[in-house]
């Protein structure tokens, strides 16, 4: 992600540069806890709740395999956005915090049922944790400012990562019914 936006300014003649955060305890403790409430998480929801949801979809109607599937991402990625809505008193917050919650579990369901990998999801979703609590590396500009928002680099990092997901796939012949 960070080489492809690095190239992309330098391609377009701007003067960015990456600012790591400062190294500080504080940054180190963040970082092992965002690693490990997201591994705890992905074992979880794509470990225990998608994996269960797929054994028990013929139970509840589902016979063909893509129904259970999709039950199975689904149903977790609900659960997993009720887990993360956060109430606020700001009109529509909580609503996109939902969607993006959702979405964001969509896609790593999907991860884990291509790549048949919970480290990969969970990577990714360290990765994101630490970009949304600003302890992640970000491009800025000649007077220190960000120059994009964290919304950039999480865009970039999931198609990043599916291409990665889909070459991966390939080369282990891992079916894409996994888990």
């Amino acid at each position: 992600t960070y080489a492809l936006l690095g190239a992309l300014a330098r391609a377009l003649g701007g003067g960015l540069e990456l600012e790591w955060p400062p190294a500080s305890s504080l940054v180190a403790w963040t970082v092992a806890g965002q690693a490990l409430l997201a591994f705890a998480e992905e074992v979880y929801y794509r470990g225990l709740v998608l994996g269960e949801l797929r054994r028990l979809a013929p139970r509840l109607g589902l016979r063909r395999r893509a129904g259970g599937r999709w039950l199975a991402v689904i149903g977790s990625s609900v659960v997993f956005a009720l887990e993360h809505l956060r109430l606020s008193s700001l009109p529509g917050v909580a609503g996109r915090q939902m969607v993006f919650a959702f979405a964001l579990a969509v896609l790593f369901g999907m991860l884990v049922l291509v790549t048949r990998n919970l480290h990969f999801s969970a990577g990714l979703h360290a990765w994101i944790n630490l970009l949304l609590l600003g302890a992640a590396p970000r491009f800025v500009d000649g007077a220190g400012g960000a120059v994009l928002p964290a919304g950039t680099y999480i865009g970039v990092g999931l198609i990043l990562g599916f291409c990665a997901a889909a070459i991966y796939a390939r080369r282990t012949s891992a079916p894409a019914g996994g888990v």
